[in-house]
């Protein structure tokens, strides 16, 4: 019940935003929005594990308003326990050539993400990767 009613305030993805524009502000107060998300979970020793643009949602509030947010916790994890994020064009580089991380090493890895994710939403295209003609 709870997805569903929160489901009815996502306005559209941070991945929406970037395809179609921002209006003046919204990407210093979506930055703002996803890095005291960001802040809350590693302050409780959660590691996200898959933020990138699709992952971060714009939920519009009832006054109007509008504040983004990281969802899609499924690789979510307060332990030491690992297994691949699904989107390895957001990973931190290290996550592929170690077999086991600390959850402080996963931590950082949200942070190199989160960086990727701010990156795309300012310039408009991901820092490194460039989907070819095919996909």
């Amino acid at each position: 019940i709870s997805s569903y009613i929160i489901a009815n305030f996502i306005k559209c993805t941070l991945r929406d935003k970037i395809e179609n524009g921002f209006q003046p502000g919204e990407k210093w107060k979506f930055s703002h929005d996803i890095l005291k998300g960001l802040y809350y979970l590693h302050q409780n020793n959660i590691a996200h594990r898959d933020i990138k643009p699709d992952n971060i949602h714009i939920l519009e509030l009832s006054d109007g308003n509008q504040v983004a947010c990281l969802a899609d916790m499924d690789y979510a994890t307060k332990n030491d326990q690992y297994s691949k994020s699904s989107t390895p064009t957001h990973e931190a580089p290290e996550i592929f050539h170690w077999p086991s991380h600390s959850i402080t090493e996963l931590i950082v890895a949200d942070v190199y993400s989160t960086g990727l994710s701010l990156y795309e939403m300012f310039e408009g295209k991901h820092l490194w990767y460039q989907p070819s003609d095919s996909e």
